[in-house]
């Protein structure tokens, strides 16, 4: 059973790794990627380096709490054709459910992203 804590640094390199089918490299105080000091995620064949610290190239990729990266999640399920449904439920937050010939990945969060996250997951064997 994967215990996933919430929105962050680790889904984030889960789901560049499970979803995306990028191969996760982790650095950890390693200066020379991106003149970057702390702990960097590189997914390996990937537009763009996952990272958490600050620094002024790239952009980061953080689908579990920056929407543009989220969307790239939708898509690439999307594209294993599934079809994305969205339920909002006012203050009880979101339910997002990815079917595909009768099967239904559903993730349920206060936070629209995610909740996409955690469907997602779910459809690659992650679940919770």
């Amino acid at each position: 059973m994967l215990k996933i804590a919430g929105p962050g640094r680790d889904l984030d390199a889960l789901l560049a790794e499970k979803v995306m089918q990028w191969e996760v490299i982790t650095y950890h105080n390693h200066e020379s990627v991106h003149k970057a000091t702390g702990t960097v995620i590189y997914a390996k064949g990937a537009e763009w380096p996952v990272y958490e610290n600050s620094c002024s190239y790239p952009r980061p990729w953080f689908p579990s709490t920056e929407l543009t990266a989220t969307w790239e999640i939708v898509m690439k399920v999307r594209g294993m054709g599934y079809r994305f449904s969205v339920e909002d439920h006012g203050a009880d937050g979101w339910v997002i459910t990815f079917s595909k010939q009768g099967e239904h990945h559903i993730g349920a969060a206060e936070d629209f992203k995610y909740a996409v996250c955690r469907a997602a997951l779910n459809v690659v064997g992650c679940t919770e």
